[in-house]
């Protein structure tokens, strides 16, 4: 889908030139990513809110940063170059396993440095996951079933932003500790998985998907609002890591 008017920070383009479109990222790379995924399988992009004081940290100077993440993990990353009250839109196209590392990575990155986060701050990365994914996700219990299995928090918002299909859902670890991270990557690449398996779902015609000031003046966004009754929550758990055996090459009966 084609927005006319949105411009897009592209490593790969010239510095001055931020009109590059998200997919425009070279055959070579998108080939790599491809041989990345295997047989059969496809690439999924995981879209995510970035606080917009953060993505210095994700870029780097000239770039530098973005181009190092995305050699090392074999992704395509790409954001607007300009947010609003949400933040900014980042998104990272790869094989599942290599966006939940790379959204790992940049967790680190925007609070890994001391003074970054206070101790027994929770650290986390909003998604954004478009309706029919949210159902299927209430309807089996996804969301308790990745706490459950990785001890990762997870706030499953059941409204979604305004003028969009697009909901928040936010991964939080409770320190920046290894282990801590360990379990953020797999809630992560769970989600990824389920992005994957079901493509019907998260590209749908009728998804609306969020972009900078959807929210006319005067409108009233109750979508952030900490308190819904309606989301499902699961704070953080403290426990030492569990063993993630469970395969997803095919969705819950």
């Amino acid at each position: 889908m084609e927005s006319k008017g949105l411009q897009y920070h592209s490593i790969e383009a010239p510095k001055e030139d931020f009109t590059c479109g998200p997919m425009h990222f070279g055959i070579r790379r998108f080939e790599k990513v491809l041989d990345d995924v295997g047989p059969d399988r496809a690439p999924v992009t995981l879209r995510a809110l970035i606080p917009s004081h953060k993505v210095g940290s994700l870029i780097g100077k000239q770039g530098q940063v973005h181009k190092q993440i995305q050699d090392l993990f074999n992704v395509h990353i790409y954001m607007l170059s300009h947010g609003d009250h949400h933040g900014r839109l980042a998104n990272v196209f790869g094989a599942p396993h290599a966006v939940a590392q790379t959204w790992r990575d940049a967790l680190f990155r925007m609070y890994g440095a001391p003074g970054d986060y206070s101790y027994g701050q929770n650290v986390s990365i909003s998604f954004l996951v478009p309706t029919p994914l949210i159902e299927w996700f209430v309807e089996h219990d996804l969301a308790a079933k990745i706490h459950r299995m990785t001890t990762a928090g997870i706030h499953l918002r059941r409204t979604p932003l305004r003028n969009t299909t697009d909901h928040l859902l936010t991964i939080s670890i409770g320190n920046m500790d290894v282990p801590y991270l360990d379990t953020f990557e797999k809630a992560v690449c769970m989600l990824a998985i389920h992005f994957q398996n079901n493509p019907d779902k998260c590209m749908s015609p009728y998804n609306v998907y969020y972009m900078p000031n959807m929210t006319e003046e005067g409108d009233v966004d109750n979508s952030s609002v900490a308190d819904d009754r309606n989301d499902i929550v699961f704070s953080p758990s403290y426990e030492d890591d569990k063993q993630w055996h469970e395969e997803f090459n095919e969705p819950p009966s």
